[in-house]
C-alpha cells in the first residue's frame, strides 16, 4: 500500500504508512532477526526517503543510520546475498550527510561505501 501511496507522489500520507511498516518490522525482526532483518532494513529505507522527500533530512539520517547498520550486519553474515546494499544504502545516506551541509562526515561515508563496493566486486571476480 506504501509504494502505492508513495508512487503518486503523496510522501506525507506515506509517512505514516511508513512508520507502521517500520513499527511492525521491528517487532517481526525481534522475533525472527535472520528472516525478518532485510524486510526492516526496506521499511526503514522507505521512511527515509519518504522524509528526505519531504525536506525533512535531520529526521532522515537516523534512519539512514539505521539501515546502513541493519545491512552491513547482513552482509557480514551473507556477503552474496547482500553485497551492494550497504554501499548503496550508504551512498545515499553521504548524499543526505552533504545536504545537511555535513560535508566531512558525508565524505567518511561515502569513503565507506566505495570500499564496500570495491571490496564486492572483488569477490565477484574472484568467484568468475
Amino acid at each position: 500500500m506504501t509504494h502505492v501511496v508513495r508512487s503518486i507522489r503523496r510522501h506525507k500520507q506515506a509517512l505514516a504508512a511508513d512508520q507502521e511498516d517500520v513499527a511492525i518490522g521491528r517487532r517481526l525482526a525481534l522475533a525472527d532477526p535472520a528472516g525478518r532483518e532485510p524486510g526492516l532494513a526496506q521499511a526503514v529505507y522507505n521512511l527515509a526517503v519518504d522524509l528526505h522527500k519531504l525536506a525533512r533530512h535531520d529526521d532522515a539520517r537516523p534512519q539512514g543510520e539505521e539501515v546502513a547498520a541493519i545491512l552491513r550486519r547482513l552482509a557480514r553474515k551473507d556477503p552474496v546475498s547482500h553485497q551492494g546494499e550497504p554501499a548503496d544504502t550508504l551512498y545515499n545516506f553521504a548524499f543526505d550527510l552533504g545536504k545537511l551541509g555535513r560535508h566531512d562526515e558525508a565524505l567518511a561515508v561515502g569513503l565507506q561505501a566505495v570500499e564496500i563496493r570495491v571490496s564486492s566486486t572483488l569477490r565477484t571476480h574472484e568467484r568468475m
